[in-house]
């Protein structure tokens, strides 16, 4: 196993001794930390979400990734390797650009969601969710049989750091990323910045060496009033509240993308690739037995996370998550329903009944090509 090879004998003491100035960095600032492995998570930043939601919307929110795992996948062979593998399309996939792809299964089902970036002509980064490296990594490995490609661990000099909000365009240009390119220079260090589809919100994903991670990040920091450090829970209420499901949370290993809303992660005019025989069959021919669906919950409604959805008195789904912004007192959630409620749109309740929601399509919901029949 050469990935799982390389991966284990990372010396992880040096790797963390690289990252304490992050770590100094964060706590000084109040975040309150979630440890992933030998890496960390910023959860928040003090009692308040809304001075982390308003950078991400406004301004320039600044959110550090560095428990997801970033492998290279390099090689004459890389794009056509990737492009039999994944969902999407990778060969249609501009230089300087994130797309979100899926690996699935014989069957169908998803195994792994992850983000490729395309660097040069042949040359990828895929980013995997956290702790999913090894498990990314030997799914790639496994099916490397003849392609001239090679497969490197790069989270143990790189990590990737995400800016948010209409302001973070330019903090990037102020720190050396020219127009209409992805690769700048800080100091004696080289970064990359490539756009991440998120909905309607303006992302910049960013790969840049952990050591020189705490310059950079300060460096952004000072460049606009309006930087500043986000953590994951005020990125997931904007996220809720976009439309965009997160693997864990709304989808997992159980599910199909046409059940997810996941049509931004998978292309079906791109040809073969692990599972395409049960999508396009469910895409022209049939539909999925579930659907993750949009719903506005009112304020004062309580709502959480795992709570049943009802029709007719009948449980025919569930919450998967409930943002926490509130616009016009109402709450976006995510939610899956049966098949039939959702394409109907017919309105369902939680179990205190008191008020009666209406579920809508996702903004990536995939849609059958051919009208269901009945029967006669």
């Amino acid at each position: 196993m050469r990935y799982t090879e390389t991966l284990v004998t990372t010396n992880t003491k040096f790797r963390m001794s690289l990252l304490q100035p992050l770590v100094d960095l964060h706590t000084n600032r109040g975040a309150v930390l979630k440890t992933v492995g030998d890496r960390f998570q910023a959860l928040r930043y003090g009692n308040r979400l809304e001075p982390e939601i308003n950078p991400i919307l406004h301004g320039c929110g600044v959110l550090d990734l560095q428990i997801r795992p970033l492998i290279e996948v390099k090689g004459p062979d890389a794009s056509r390797f990737l492009h039999g593998l994944l969902t999407n399309d990778i060969v249609g996939l501009p230089c300087g650009r994130w797309q979100p792809n899926l690996f699935c299964g014989s069957k169908g089902k998803i195994k792994q969601r992850l983000e490729v970036l395309k660097l040069a002509a042949e040359c990828f980064v895929i980013c995997c969710e956290a702790e999913a490296g090894i498990a990314v990594g030997t799914l790639l490995d496994h099916y490397l049989v003849r392609e001239d490609v090679t497969l490197a661990f790069l989270s143990r000099e790189q990590i990737r750091m995400d800016l948010f909000g209409s302001k973070s365009t330019v903090a990037l240009h102020r720190l050396g990323i020219p127009e209409q390119a992805c690769t700048g220079s800080f100091g004696e260090f080289e970064f990359h910045a490539a756009p991440v589809p998120w909905g309607t919100q303006t992302r910049w994903g960013c790969l840049l060496p952990i050591a020189g991670a705490a310059e950079w990040l300060a460096s952004v920091l000072n460049s606009d009033p309006e930087c500043d450090l986000v953590g994951t829970e005020a990125v997931d209420a904007v996220r809720i509240a976009e439309g965009l499901p997160c693997p864990g949370n709304d989808f997992g290993p159980e599910n199909f993308p046409q059940e997810a809303a996941l049509g931004d992660h998978i292309s079906y005019t791109k040809g073969c690739y692990i599972g395409q025989e049960p999508h396009a069959r469910m895409f022209h021919r049939g539909h999925p037995n579930w659907q993750l669906v949009g719903l506005r919950i009112p304020e004062s409604v309580k709502a959480a996370a795992g709570a049943p959805l009802l029709h007719d008195g009948n449980e025919i789904g569930r919450l998967t998550s409930v943002s926490l912004i509130t616009q016009d007192g109402m709450r976006a959630a995510l939610g899956w329903v049966r098949h039939a409620i959702a394409e109907a749109q017919n309105p369902v309740t939680l179990e205190s009944g008191r008020v009666e929601l209406t579920p809508f399509p996702l903004p990536n919901t995939i849609r059958r090509t051919v009208p269901e029949t009945k029967s006669s």
